[in-house]
């Protein structure tokens, strides 16, 4: 892990620019900053870009695990990062203060006018992670626009997929869209975490045996139509369920004009 990084994440507290010592807030946790810096370090990606960049931990993270990669690139978009006082700049100065800064392009816009900027600058991309606005809409929208950038091959990232409105998001993508589970992070084992892994290891089993009486011949189309994909087994099958999920783009979007599978 990058050394800063360890510091930060130890301590809790991180340094403003102006010299102020402030608490560590909406953060990537060690155990994901681990995970992020090994699916990155394997992949190897030349170009990398990552929505929300806050007080930057996960910036360090994809810096560490690109700092041996020749010509490593990271662009980072964050339309709030200079804001008092909320992030003040605090993202920017770690990369700086980690070295990262010089190979490293910001752009303080919403992250809908910045991925439209990048395609519209034939900008190409092989990894990406989605940390902004956590609502269905923006993580779906950022998506969309990640696709236009990515590499077949490429990996895209999810923050917080185990949130109900990124997670349905994250269920579209690898329900709809040509890409696939390439690495997930397990349920983490905090009180409320351990509370909601005994609701859904009952909507799990639960979703065995509805998934198997789907594909009995009449059942199928009624259980899709009283049940949610959640009772429905689909994120277990998928390969869903922790903090961070990767997928990977295996072709570029052929779909027919009407094309839908429920999610």
């Amino acid at each position: 892990m990058n050394a800063l990084l360890a510091e930060i994440l130890r301590t809790g507290t991180v340094q403003a620019p102006d010299g102020r010592t402030l608490p560590l807030q909406s953060h990537v946790l060690a155990d994901e900053a681990e995970f992020l810096e090994r699916v990155v370090r394997e992949a190897r990606p030349t170009t990398t870009l990552e929505v929300g960049l806050a007080m930057g931990c996960s910036a360090l993270a994809i810096g560490e695990a690109t700092r041996d990669v020749p010509g490593a690139h990271h662009i980072v978009i964050d339309p709030r990062q200079n804001a008092q006082p909320l992030w003040g700049g605090i993202g920017l100065h770690h990369l700086e203060r980690a070295g990262f800064r010089a190979r490293t392009t910001f752009l303080e816009l919403p992250s809908h006018r910045a991925l439209a900027q990048l395609e519209n600058e034939g900008r190409r991309i092989q990894f990406a992670f989605i940390d902004g606005f956590h609502t269905f809409d923006y993580a779906l929208v950022d998506f969309f626009l990640i696709d236009r950038l990515l590499d077949v091959g490429g990996l895209v990232a999810f923050d917080d997929a185990d949130w109900p409105s990124v997670r349905r998001a994250v269920r579209y993508v690898a329900t709809n869209r040509a890409y696939t589970v390439h690495a997930a992070m397990p349920p983490r084992r905090d009180r409320w975490s351990l509370a909601r892994r005994g609701y859904e290891g009952a909507r799990a089993l639960a979703g065995g045996v509805l998934g198997a009486a789907s594909r009995l011949p009449g059942v199928g189309r009624a259980v899709a139509g009283v049940f949610s994909p959640e009772w429905c087994g689909v994120d277990a099958r998928l390969g869903l369920g922790g903090p961070c999920v990767v997928l990977r783009k295996t072709a570029d979007d052929a779909r027919r004009y009407d094309h839908h599978v429920d999610f």
